[in-house]
């Protein structure tokens, strides 16, 4: 019995200084999911990285990094429909990105008013994006278009968020503003939506 508590006890220390390692280091978050739309009869698992800064000054940009990654020794193919938040004009990173002002997650982002982060532009027609594949352990693709051309790419996004858009009667450029949470929803098409947080300091 006494073991037992003693065992108990260790496990909440090393929970607490975990929490408190995590809160005074960047956010960095490991989501490992089973790949449903890989056509490999073996079973292959990816997994998504990201890291982000958990507070900046005003001012500071917030710097987020995203990454999936293969880790069998066999291609997988993943699903090529659209993602949510993606750069525009870019189709071949399957990695998309939205902000909202405030604490957000899976229970009530519903709620959220979604902040534009990359600027209008108008978008020539893309080729169509046909087929995409993990390339064995590594973070790298290829992406094979619909005009026959086939690219290898980095399966990453390395993004710094110096503020956010608003339309009203024009766009207009808002920075982010000091004494405010913010929450990053991240989406790829191996993963469940991600969410990250950071704050920005008067």
């Amino acid at each position: 019995m006494k073991k037992r508590a003693f065992i108990l006890v260790v496990a909440v220390i090393i929970a607490s200084v975990s929490f408190l390692y995590f809160l005074a280091h960047g956010i960095s978050l490991e989501n490992f999911k089973t790949n449903n739309n890989e056509n490999n009869s073996q079973n292959s698992r990816t997994y998504v990285i990201v890291h982000a800064n958990r507070s900046i000054i005003e001012g500071q940009d917030e710097h987020i990094e995203v990454r999936i990654v293969n880790p069998t020794n066999y291609k997988i193919d993943i699903n090529v429909s659209d993602v949510p938040g993606q750069e525009p004009c870019v189709n071949t990173v399957p990695i998309g990105i939205v902000i909202y002002q405030g604490i957000y997650s899976y229970n009530n982002v519903s709620n959220a008013t979604q902040l534009s982060i990359y600027p209008p532009v108008f978008c020539p027609v893309l080729p169509k994006v046909v087929k995409e594949e993990l390339l064995p352990n590594s973070s790298t693709m290829k992406v094979t278009l619909n005009d026959g051309i086939t690219k290898v790419l980095n399966a990453s996004l390395n993004l710094w968020i110096h503020g956010y858009y608003i339309h009203s009667k024009e766009w207009k450029f808002y920075p982010l503003i000091g004494g405010h949470h913010y929450t990053i929803e991240v989406f790829t098409p191996v993963s469940q939506p991600m969410f990250v947080y950071f704050y920005v300091s008067p």
